[in-house]
């Protein structure tokens, strides 16, 4: 049984409107594949009409496609958030090895004069390049919520 093109239309209505994906086109239309194949499966198996199935899948899926009340990004599905602290994290473990190695080799040359002309140069260049991508950040954020 296939659903209609109003019954998917509703199922993309739901995620924008109740679950916060209005800002997550791609996500979005690859969660209305999903859920709309769930759907299909369930009424053809346990023979449902199209809104008890609906409801079923959205409360199977509930615990991915709700916002992350955690999160320090409002309105953001769980999934969405999840994504992004990993992707954090990343960010976060690459600057500190960075930051490691430059201390190291500053240590290794540290009584050469121009070491630390060049350390503070690195220093001074991430603190305006941190204060750049913060402020970027702020605007994307405004700007999708």
């Amino acid at each position: 049984m296939k659903l209609t093109k109003d019954q998917i239309e509703e199922v993309d209505y739901v995620l924008r409107k109740h679950y916060t994906f209005e800002n997550f086109d791609d996500l979005r239309t690859e969660l209305v594949d999903h859920i709309a194949s769930d759907v299909e499966l369930l009424m053809q198996n346990e023979n449902l009409s199209f809104d008890e199935a609906l409801s079923k899948i959205l409360y199977k899926w509930k615990t991915e496609i709700s916002w992350d009340r955690s999160s320090k990004h409002n309105s953001v599905p769980k999934m969405v958030s999840r994504l992004w602290r990993e992707l954090d994290w990343k960010y976060n473990s690459i600057t500190i090895t960075i930051v490691v190695l430059l201390f190291a080799v500053g240590q290794f040359f540290r009584k050469e004069e121009w070491t630390t002309f060049v350390m503070y140069s690195v220093g001074l260049t991430g603190c305006f390049l941190g204060i750049y991508l913060i402020n970027i950040f702020k605007k994307i954020d405004s700007i999708l919520f």
